[in-house]
C-alpha cells in the first residue's frame, strides 16, 4: 500500500535506511539531514513509500522543479526487485497523486530504472539533465512523464 509523507517526523527512519541500505552511518546520517533540511522544506515535496508489514518495499520522491514534479530517490528494497514494487508504486504514484508533468534524471547505464521507467509511461525527452542545483550532466537522461 502507497503512503504519502511530507515531514520526516512521520517516516520511520529505520525502515527508510534499510531499504536504502546505505554504505556506512555517515550517507545515511547526511541522507537524512538532507530530507530534513531541504527536502521536506520545500513546499509541496512529497516521498511516497510502499510499505507491506511495516517493511518499507519501494520509495520515490516528488517535489517541484522547473515548473514541473521530479522524481527522484526511487529505490526498491533488494529482496523485493524484479516482482512489480516498484512498476506499482510508480503507477499508483502517478495515476492517484500527480498532476502535471512529471520529470526523471536516469543513469544512461541505469538499464533496469530506465526500463522501468519506460514501463510506466515515461518517454526519455534530452540526453541530458539540469539537475536542481543548476549544474547540467550528459551522464543522466532526462525522461518525462504526461
Amino acid at each position: 500500500m502507497v503512503f504519502a509523507f511530507r515531514q520526516l517526523k512521520q517516516m520511520n527512519c529505520s525502515a527508510l535506511g534499510e531499504l536504502y541500505q546505505f554504505p556506512n552511518w555517515k550517507e545515511e546520517i547526511d541522507f537524512m539531514d538532507h530530507l530534513r533540511d531541504v527536502f521536506f522544506r520545500t513546499a509541496g515535496a512529497v516521498y511516497y513509500v510502499w510499505i507491506e508489514n511495516g517493511r518499507y518495499i519501494a520509495a520515490l520522491r516528488l517535489e517541484p522543479w522547473d515548473g514541473k514534479l521530479l522524481l527522484s530517490g526511487f529505490q526498491t528494497h533488494p529482496s523485493y526487485r524484479r516482482r512489480g514494487y516498484g512498476l506499482m508504486l510508480m503507477q499508483e504514484v502517478l495515476r492517484d497523486h500527480v498532476h502535471g508533468t512529471v520529470c526523471s534524471h536516469i543513469h544512461h547505464k541505469n538499464y533496469a530504472s530506465i526500463a522501468l521507467h519506460l514501463k510506466a509511461g515515461f518517454r526519455k525527452a534530452f540526453e541530458s539533465a539540469r539537475l536542481l542545483d543548476g549544474t547540467v550532466t550528459s551522464q543522466y537522461g532526462t525522461y518525462v512523464f504526461g
